[in-house]
């Protein structure tokens, strides 16, 4: 796992003997740590473990470990997603493209987590995956979210599970791998429209996207490996 910023590499090399002075020099340098690009890996892994659960499951029909599994990487997977996307609104906005509008609103009442991240996204980057049908998708989301970040004890009835047609607990009916495949897929869908070819966007912003894009491609490409996410 990488979370380092891509960045030319032509000059690294291992640290010998006679570079103590070079690296008492570089003692000071800082680095930073990209947060959304590691809780995009957390996320695809708990997908991952959430589709092994459910095949765990099927494959013993009897077995009651194999749901709860597959509702707490369910669960993971989504927060995952939202902590992804949390991260990725702060990094691009802080490249200074929001408008002075949005800023000031956003100064005198802080936005809901989801409008945060549909209007930086909106305002930054021209591409029609990013149209205001996303803030759907991106509001039921963060209703999953807070669900289990903000949860209440309440005592609820026995429901149906939605895919398995057993009756189960409502939380390990509603976090199932479906809805974990369904916010993975809601991320990844907005890391290609940011990651395109841009040309009307502010320049701070395609230089982002530039510099982001072969790790996103990378990431779009590996997420159905299994093997790279979860060991057998």
């Amino acid at each position: 796992m990488s979370s380092r910023e891509p960045e030319d590499v032509s000059e690294d090399r291992l640290i010998e003997v006679e570079d103590e002075g070079h690296v008492l020099d570089t003692a000071g340098v800082r680095v930073s740590t990209h947060l959304w690009y590691v809780w995009t890996e957390v996320a695809i892994e708990h997908e991952w473990l959430a589709k092994r659960a459910r095949r765990a499951y099927e494959a013993d029909r009897m077995a009651v470990t194999p749901l709860e599994d597959e509702m707490k990487a369910s669960l993971v997977a989504v927060t995952g997603v939202t902590h992804s996307l949390d991260a990725l609104q702060n990094e691009i906005a802080a490249l200074d493209v929001l408008s002075d509008r949005t800023v000031a609103r956003w100064t005198k009442r802080k936005p809901k987590a989801h409008t945060a991240v549909f209007q930086t996204l909106r305002e930054t980057f021209r591409s029609p995956e990013l149209a205001p049908h996303l803030d759907t998708g991106l509001n039921e989301l963060y209703q999953l979210r807070n669900e289990v970040v903000h949860q209440r004890p309440t005592l609820g009835v026995i429901v149906e599970h939605p895919a398995l047609g057993m009756r189960t607990t409502p939380a390990a009916a509603r976090y199932t791998v479906e809805r974990a495949t369904q916010a993975v897929n809601l991320l990844f869908r907005i890391l290609s429209a940011i990651a395109a070819e841009h040309h009307d966007e502010p320049a701070r912003a395609r230089a982002w996207a530039r510099t982001w894009r072969c790790s996103i491609e990378e990431l779009t490409a590996g997420r159905d490996v299994e093997s790279r996410w979860v060991r057998h």
